[in-house]
């Protein structure tokens, strides 16, 4: 039993405040009149007696928050934020991440980290993964892969991922033309090729040059094929072309260069590509630097798309140690590649693509090193290099 005194002015005072603290089982005990000063209230002790077990706190309503006026944009980012969530719960997961007992793990992880090196997309790097994971894990197996001779096992794989076309099919075009951004080297890709098939190769070559945007834009073109003893001429205007083709019938191959088009020149890309359809046995190369990023190898061949190119030519490969960009740019437009320059000298840094050495090389992450022509009679690159051995 517990008792629990309370002074106050009136009985109900202590009645509610005893309720209040003791509970509704609360009892009068006692109760007396306290002395107090003439003129003052009435004070009084009541007593209450109450069980032992004092009874729960009373409920203290909990308050509802007020509903503010930017309710709509929270729930709006939380349902944004749920979304997410669900999916990346919903997402497939890597499956090259799911095979902990792999025991060619360590061999596809160092894949990945060299083809990320080589700033190969990762999208494509999944995909190639997926191939090259098999073949390693039986090498693996049979104890046919050492230190170091990853790279060496899924070479094949990675080459193979190059389009290529039969070298009848890459020789049957008679006409052959180059498009593609400013700088790219299109006009020394020209003047290496020419004296390439009508030197070397001691083909029937002419050069026709449509870059009439810039004042002098082919004066070099035509002084390095006057040295060649191959055939040049320019021409005012694209319309001109077909003409000037059907006057070239049975007599070899022709080149054609064409200008830098920007981005305003669209109107006049799409009269040159439409003169350029007319022509039959044709390929259109886009020519560009290895150099680029994939992204914007991506941004040039959707400006040159009304050529719609049906070959690459990589330049520039001396001057990069990434070689990811070029590879999976051509395994992603299936477009195959014919040759690549790779180097400023006139006429000898060009040779036809090896896709082996490509992947060689973006594996190693290296510079490129150019094969050595030694084909070249000596007096012939004296008589380029004469014309200038720098790119145009």
């Amino acid at each position: 039993m517990r008792l629990k005194s309370y002074f106050v002015h009136t009985m109900e005072e202590a009645l509610q405040a005893a309720k209040t603290e003791l509970g509704e089982d609360a009892m009068l005990v006692d109760s007396k009149r306290l002395e107090t000063p003439e003129g003052g209230r009435i004070r009084l002790e009541v007593i209450f007696a109450a069980a032992a077990t004092p009874p729960p706190p009373p409920k203290v309503p909990v308050p509802v928050p007020s509903l503010r006026r930017d309710s709509a944009g929270s729930m709006q980012r939380f349902r944004g934020e749920l979304t997410t969530l669900l999916d990346v719960l919903n997402r497939n997961p890597d499956s090259s991440r799911l095979e902990p007992l792999s025991p060619a793990r360590p061999q596809v992880d160092a894949l990945r980290a060299r083809l990320l090196d080589a700033e190969v997309p990762p999208n494509a790097i999944d995909e190639v993964l997926s191939r090259c994971r098999s073949v390693l894990e039986g090498l693996v197996l049979r104890g046919l892969v050492e230190d170091g001779g990853t790279e060496q096992a899924v070479l094949p794989l990675l080459a193979a991922e190059w389009p290529h076309v039969l070298t009848s099919e890459s020789q049957s075009a008679r006409v052959l033309a180059f498009v593609g951004p400013t700088g790219a080297g299109k006009t020394s890709a020209i003047a290496k090729l020419a004296f390439r098939l009508g030197v070397v190769q001691a083909k029937a070559v002419q050069v026709f040059s449509i870059d009439n945007l810039r004042i002098g834009a082919s004066d070099q073109l035509a002084h390095i094929c006057s040295l060649l003893g191959v055939p040049f001429q320019s021409l005012d205007f694209s319309g001109a072309l077909p003409q000037a083709l059907a006057g070239t019938a049975n007599r070899g191959i022709v080149l054609i260069d064409t200008p830098g088009y920007a981005t305003g020149d669209s109107d006049i890309m799409e009269e040159t590509a439409g003169y350029l359809s007319q022509v039959g046995m044709s390929h259109c190369h886009l020519v560009l630097p290895a150099t680029l990023r994939f992204s914007e190898m991506q941004r040039r061949q959707q400006h040159f798309s009304c050529f719609a190119p049906s070959r690459l030519l990589f330049t520039r490969l001396d001057e990069t140690e990434y070689f990811g960009p070029a590879w999976a740019f051509a395994r992603a437009t299936r477009l195959a590649v014919d040759w690549v320059s790779t180097g400023p000298g006139i006429p000898e840094d060009i040779e036809e693509a090896d896709a082996s050495r490509i992947v060689a090389s973006l594996l190693g992450n290296s510079p490129f090193t150019a094969a050595t022509n030694a084909a070249y009679p000596s007096s012939n690159l004296a008589s380029a290099a004469t014309a200038g051995a720098s790119r145009i």
